[in-house]
């Protein structure tokens, strides 16, 4: 499926400026595409794995789900991503605590992922795919 880089903008960009969006994310899904939210829960010993789905997700359910249910990762200003990886381990990225649902979306569910249409390699947003394809240093750019 491709889509445009810029929404709204008019759709006569140049091919190198489309971004071909990604499979559906690779976290854990329930039926209906519900997905599965893999925080660990701080407040629990030992930290238990939160398994609540989170319905339509997108980055305000997310950042809605982390208030209601893990607010503890929400405490300070900055956390670290505690997302359950296939491997069983946590993510353990540091970042922000305010851009913890970003990086949810972005890294682990993978809703903004997409592919260069040259060189099929796989991006995590938008942003990404247009500095790969106006990189002179790569066969893909401009």
């Amino acid at each position: 499926m491709a889509g445009n880089l810029f929404p709204g903008a008019p759709a006569h960009h140049h091919r190198s400026q489309q971004c071909v969006m990604a499979a559906p994310p690779p976290a854990p899904a329930g039926q209906n595409g519900v997905t599965i939210c893999q925080l660990l829960a701080r407040n629990s010993h030992p930290p238990v794995l939160c398994d609540r789905a989170i319905t339509d997700a997108s980055p305000r359910t997310v950042q809605d789900h982390i208030s209601e249910f893990h607010p503890e990762h929400l405490e300070g200003q900055r956390t670290n991503c505690e997302w359950r990886l296939n491997t069983g381990h946590a993510c353990g990225e540091g970042l922000s605590a305010a851009q913890l649902h970003k990086h949810i979306c972005n890294v682990h569910l993978r809703m903004f992922a997409c592919q260069c249409p040259n060189c099929q390699q796989m991006f995590s947003r938008p942003d990404a795919l247009k500095r790969h394809l106006a990189n002179k240093n790569n066969e893909c750019g401009a």
